[in-house]
């Protein structure tokens, strides 16, 4: 019987598989994403980074990243909206992690995300990570270190 859980074996230990999906605009997710896979990598886990339009397979992935700036009133990008709501079914019961940037407001955007993520069965396993616009060094340190917390995720 399978599980759905993607285990690889690395230097003796095992290891974990990370989805990192996203969507960008500007490519400030997109440096986020890079950031946060670095950091997972580091931490020993298995990755995937993609557009959320490639994203293949969630059922085997241990967690899953979603990326997505703010758009508009403080929303989710429709492009991205689109392609999440056809995902949503599939990450019932699954690992997930919420992760984007914004321009102006407060990143308030993100706590109707995650609502709307808990409502439909997901585990959040971190409290989301934001950037306000462009990631500084010091926020994609903090994204790095996102990466290395999700990678320690059981």
């Amino acid at each position: 019987m399978r599980s759905g859980r993607s285990i690889s074996v690395q230097g003796g230990r095992l290891t974990m598989k990370l989805a990192i999906a996203y969507w960008t605009n500007t490519g400030n997710t997109q440096e986020m994403a890079e950031a946060i896979e670095q950091g997972a990598k580091e931490a020993g886990a298995e990755t995937e980074l993609c557009m959320i339009d490639e994203l293949e397979d969630p059922e085997t992935c241990d967690v899953i990243a979603m990326g997505c700036p703010a758009m508009g009133n403080e929303e989710l990008d429709g492009i991205f909206r689109g392609y999440y709501s056809q995902l949503k079914p599939e990450l019932k019961g699954k690992k997930v992690a919420l992760f984007g940037s914004w321009g102006w407001g407060n990143g308030a955007y993100m706590d109707a995300w995650k609502k709307d993520c808990q409502d439909a069965g997901m585990v959040l396993i971190a409290e989301p990570m934001l950037c306000q616009k462009k990631p500084d060094e010091a926020g994609l340190n903090a994204c790095r270190q996102f990466g290395r917390k999700l990678a320690e995720a059981k």
